[in-house]
């Protein structure tokens, strides 16, 4: 038995299942949010990820889908992926890498260049909080010392 293949119209028929990735999201099936999402990172950082690594791969004015498909389904969670389709001018065809297999692809939060710029934001507040505390151990160690014996300290001591 020969099993067929849907093609790139077929699989985005099922709008339900599709996310544009440039404009709003829709409601989609198995999206990566709901298995890749990480608290506390900015809004939007798989979109940022995403269009990062396929930008290259597409046609200029390209607009990028990802289409769950049965690999996205049966996958474990931690090993979703998306095959990535294109679309221009109304033709939808399947982003293809350099040996012509199709784009799949999967969020990585540590890969990301959101994740990228909150260890750099990191970075940058450690090294200004040791600047302070070196600058305020120096401030001390340049202090004054007052070597007073008791008697003259009793001296300078206010007046009733």
């Amino acid at each position: 038995m020969v099993q067929r293949t849907a093609n790139a119209h077929e699989l985005l028929a099922e709008l339900e299942k599709t996310e544009e990735i440039q404009t709003a999201p829709k409601i989609m099936r198995h999206a990566p949010e709901a298995y890749y999402a990480v608290p506390g990172a900015p809004e939007g950082w798989m979109v940022e990820q995403l269009l990062g690594e396929v930008q290259a791969l597409a046609t200029e004015g390209a607009r990028f889908y990802l289409v769950p498909d049965g690999e996205t389904q049966q996958a474990r969670q931690s090993e979703k992926s998306w095959p990535v389709m294109t679309e221009i001018d109304g033709i939808y065809t399947p982003l293809l890498d350099a040996r012509g297999a199709v784009v799949r692809w999967r969020p990585r939060w540590k890969d990301s260049p959101a994740f990228a710029r909150l260890k750099a934001e990191q970075q940058a507040d450690r090294e200004a909080q040791h600047l302070a505390d070196m600058n305020w151990r120096n401030s001390q160690a340049n202090a004054p010392i007052s070597l007073l014996s008791e008697g003259e300290a009793a001296r300078i001591a206010l007046p009733d």
